[in-house]
């Protein structure tokens, strides 16, 4: 998470500078719009990984799949009511649909953001977790075994 948090934290950093200053972006609360950047790019990022991680080169094409699935069902690009009712039905599951309605209370509505960052909160939470158990699964079935000393040093020995 820490590889995953830095990269977060600097995009949500950039992004922040030119919404801000180069757009002169004037928002309701920059407090929640920069904590609604660093949380959404830390929500998608433990996606990517967490897919990555899992299912290798199909959660990379699964990534592109919830990405397209996103953009056209988070009402985003149009109001819901204006989707398909497949789209409209898969709104609720979608972690963009609780970014882009947070952002829209950051920068021009007001209010209570508190709901999409405990489903963002919560996506984190679940994928760090998938992450954690892939990696004792992956302990103890010795699949890095290959970092054992004793294994480093007998192919050091091998290869020199």
């Amino acid at each position: 998470m820490l590889i995953v948090g830095s990269v977060g934290l600097t995009q949500a950093t950039i992004l922040y500078f030119i919404m801000t200053r180069v757009i002169d972006l004037t928002a309701k609360s920059n407090i929640n719009l920069f904590l609604l950047l660093i949380v959404g790019s830390l929500t998608f990022l433990s996606i990517i990984f967490c897919l990555r991680i899992l299912l290798g080169g199909f959660g990379t094409w699964l990534i592109t799949i919830i990405l397209v699935l996103q953009l056209s069902a988070s009402s985003g690009l149009y109001p819901i009511q204006l989707t398909s009712h497949f789209a409209s039905s898969l709104t609720p599951f979608l972690p963009m649909t609780y970014l882009i309605d947070g952002l829209r209370h950051a920068i021009s509505l007001g209010g209570s953001i508190g709901t999409d960052l405990y489903v963002m909160f919560f996506v984190i939470l679940l994928t760090q977790m998938l992450i954690l158990i892939k990696f004792f699964i992956s302990v103890r079935t010795n699949k890095f075994s290959f970092m054992n000393s004793v294994a480093l040093k007998d192919k050091v020995k091998n290869n020199g």
